[in-house]
């Protein structure tokens, strides 16, 4: 059970603010819902469900510093392999995007910079459906990794760069 002003990751809202926990009547039926508020976007505001066990499991502690620190030195020994069917593709990096499980963002990204980096040197850009998962699945990363380290969200690729020792891992996750 989360409690009012506690802070979660909610998959592709990214960090939340758990505002309130109020009662709705929806034809006639009562049910509790948890008041989300996303850290990054003042606008928008999520209702999960308290009952939804399916929706409630996709909320989760936002990541320590610890926690990141071990996703990072792990990357290199879980990479991603390129999905060369683009429906399949497209499916899985929606998955992934949908799931919120960090290492398999930061995976993603890896995988979509890796390949970005190939077609750049062939004078070639990735797909419009790829580019728009990257930018995704980096903004999720870095709001969630910013919110970790009290950090600006823009100032968390300068962080990773340092974290894995790679001059141009800045441009990895941006």
């Amino acid at each position: 059970m989360y409690h009012v002003n506690e802070t979660v990751s909610y998959g592709v809202y990214g960090v939340c603010r758990i505002d309130d926990i109020v009662t709705k009547d929806f034809d006639g039926k009562k049910t509790d819902y948890y008041v989300l508020k996303p850290v990054y976007d003042a606008s928008a505001t999520v209702f999960v469900p308290t009952g939804n066990a399916n929706l409630v499991e996709k909320m989760r502690a936002v990541l320590s510093e610890n926690d990141i620190d071990q996703i990072l030195c792990h990357l290199d020994d879980d990479a991603t392999e390129w999905p060369t069917d683009r429906h399949e593709r497209q499916e899985h990096w929606s998955a992934v995007l949908s799931s919120g499980n960090p290492l398999e963002l930061v995976q993603m990204i890896r995988c979509l910079y890796l390949h970005k980096q190939e077609l750049f040197a062939n004078k070639k850009k990735l797909q419009e459906a790829d580019d728009r998962a990257l930018r995704a699945a980096e903004k999720q990363i870095n709001h969630e990794f910013a919110a970790a380290l009290h950090i600006a969200p823009e100032d968390v690729p300068s962080y990773i760069a340092e974290k894995l020792g790679e001059a141009d891992a800045s441009d990895q996750v941006s």
